[in-house]
């Protein structure tokens, strides 16, 4: 299993006030358990259940409970607290999706400068700017021959000035309007709602800016639930803007939830100059946007989920007493959650994705399908009055992708069964030089080492499957691992071999990394992960879009070119695309968006998750 350890981290100095370093609260915080509580280890019961806790070596997925908020009523996790957002909490994201930290602040060295001085723009009367813009001296202060302020040193000048970066107050989105790189799931097994957040982002923006509002530091998020009479009513979670985190083991703090990312130029930036003792200084404030309603939708999410469930119909019975953070933490469906967002003009349907026997068409054998992504693309932007608008989302199971990897094992041995039948055939009939029974005896060689490991991994996939089971989802990750190592079978990783060699390797790549839903390693797509589907093209063999409906789906299917056709998807946790080498994402932008041929998105994928909202 795989894990990922990029968190959302601030410097402790930066994140504590007074009333957060009570003796009694620190030594709970100290006192956090390290290890794994990995919310998927166990085989899951749930089949239509995406998401689990990212576990890590600081153990930021604990979820035994403790600890309250005085305004909100979802407990928090055991050994996290609720403290003050502050701008080092969240992160700013380079042209090449990776995260990059938040801006820190300088402080620049003294220098000798003699003079007198008189100042034009100080602390009281600070000059404000643009980003990028930068002041002449003396929009700051003149230099004077009598009068003024002595000094004798100058710390900062108006082009390397000492940078203090602030959050704008009362800010929730930057810009104005939430965007699909604000949506980064952090180590709560919500991918289920984080995905719905992608895709609200994408085709129903206004949906999420209309329903939360801040002021002070108060947040308030209204979302529907349903009353006991079954009708969908609004329900407003008013918290404060305290974000959900740890202390590390290192002295720092690191968000548990939701990232929070920092728009990457400040909105404006503030420039004063002040004399202190006999040194001059330039100091700069710049002021940043950041999309804070991320993890206050997460965290308003979790104090609704404690009273009325993750899907606002009504608490589980297993789950009373549970807090709102455990609660949405177990994962979910994201077709059942529209209803919190639209109430009773939501519905939620999925739609299977057929298992279609490798070498056969995954087109003919995946009409429904289709037509469903087909219907999804035709709705996705419909907000207005009267309209029909769909979301959609996709996941395998781990049923599903151990299911696919045993046929596929049995797929590949018998072409490895027939190509030494092949070879023997043409020993007895021309034995050939010494070069040509060596070569034949190599790739016999071969074919059995292979064949023996695909044995190996079809005995463990096989006790998976059993009733009961006698092999867990780790024992699944472990035996593929042999085969996932990139060339060590070099026939998985030869394209001209037959098409189900290369099917194979792209199944290893999700049970290499069964048991997780993230990490840094190599990887096709995880199991038990929802993902946002944002575009569906469908193209002929030349390469020319597709106009087709969904009812023509089953008459044209014959024009429908697998390899050439596409469907754009998102990981909700901004990054850990399909990666089956480790040389990166194809793109070469790990932000979690990628494409996929329509071939290897069905065979990738067994279950699509529709929500459907008449407005």
């Amino acid at each position: 299993m795989s894990f990922d350890t990029q968190e959302y981290v601030a410097p402790l100095q930066e994140m504590e006030t007074a009333a957060e370093q009570a003796p009694a609260e620190e030594a709970e915080a100290e006192a956090e358990a390290e290890g794994d509580a990995d919310a998927g280890a166990e085989r899951a019961p749930a089949a239509d259940v995406d998401g689990r806790a990212r576990p890590d070596a600081d153990g930021l997925s604990s979820h035994d409970g403790g600890g309250t908020e005085s305004d909100q009523r979802a407990r928090a996790l055991r050994g996290t607290r609720h403290r003050r957002a502050t701008l080092g909490l969240g992160t700013q994201v380079g042209p090449d999706g990776q995260e990059t930290g938040a801006p820190g602040a300088s402080r620049e060295p003294r220098a000798p400068d003699r003079a007198r001085v008189q100042i034009v723009a100080g602390r009281g009367s600070k000059l404000t700017l643009a980003a990028g813009a930068t002041p002449t001296e003396a929009d700051l202060f003149t230099r004077v021959p009598s009068g003024g302020q002595r000094i004798t040193h100058r710390r900062g000048s108006e082009t390397t000035p000492s940078v203090e970066p602030t959050m704008k107050p009362e800010n929730l989105f930057i810009g104005g309007a939430p965007a699909s790189a604000d949506v980064r799931q952090g180590g709560l097994g919500n991918c289920y709602f984080q995905s719905c957040l992608l895709a609200l982002t994408a085709n129903d923006p206004g949906r999420l800016t209309s329903m939360m509002a801040m002021s002070g530091n108060q947040v308030a998020v209204t979302f529907f639930r349903q009353d006991r009479s079954g009708n969908w009513v609004q329900k407003t979670i008013n918290t404060s803007s305290t974000v959900l985190t740890r202390r590390r083991s290192d002295g720092s703090i690191a968000l548990v939830g939701a990232g929070m990312r920092i728009a990457p130029q400040p909105e404006t930036c503030e420039w004063w100059a002040e004399v202190n003792g006999s040194t001059l200084e330039v100091h700069r404030r710049d002021t940043y946007e950041t999309a804070l309603w991320s993890p206050m939708m997460e965290k308003a999410y979790a104090d609704f989920a404690q009273t009325y469930g993750p899907y606002g119909d009504g608490l589980e019975t297993e789950d009373r007493g549970k807090s709102g953070y455990e609660i949405i933490d177990q994962g979910g469906g994201s077709q059942r959650c529209y209803q919190l967002f639209y109430g009773g003009a939501a519905t939620g349907t999925t739609q299977g994705i057929a298992n279609v026997a490798p070498g056969a068409s995954v087109v003919a054998g995946n009409i429904t399908a289709i037509q469903r992504l087909l219907t999804y693309e035709a709705q996705r932007g419909n907000t207005g009055p009267g309209q029909t608008q769909q979301f959609m989302h996709a996941r395998i199971g781990a049923d599903g992708a151990v299911t696919r990897g045993r046929d596929l094992i049995d797929a590949v041995k018998a072409h490895l069964a027939v190509a030494g039948l092949m070879d023997s055939i043409d020993e007895a009939i021309n034995p050939g030089t010494a070069l040509d029974r060596l070569a034949r005896l190599l790739r016999s060689l071969d074919r059995s080492l292979l064949d023996a490991q695909l044995d190996a991994l079809r005995t463990v996939l096989g006790n998976y499957l059993a009733t009961p089971a006698t092999a867990t989802e780790q024992d699944v990750a472990t035996a593929a691992q042999p085969l996932f190592t990139v060339d060590a079978y070099h026939q998985l990783w030869d394209d001209t071999m037959p098409a189900e060699f290369r099917q194979l390797r792209l199944n290893l790549g999700i049970l290499a990394n069964l048991g997780s839903d993230s990490g840094p390693g190599r990887r096709q797509v995880y199991a038990s992960h929802a993902y946002h589907i944002k575009r569906v093209h469908l193209r002929d063999t030349g390469g020319a879009d597709l106009a087709i409906t969904a009812a023509e789906v089953a008459a044209r299917a014959a024009d429908i070119d697998p390899q050439r056709s596409s469907v754009e998807v998102e990981n909700p946790h901004a990054t850990n695309e399909p990666d089956l080498r480790g040389g990166g994402p194809t793109d070469g932008v790990d932000d979690g968006r990628f494409d996929m041929n329509l071939e290897d998105f069905l065979r990738s994928f067994d279950l699509l998750r529709i929500g459907t909202v008449t407005h």
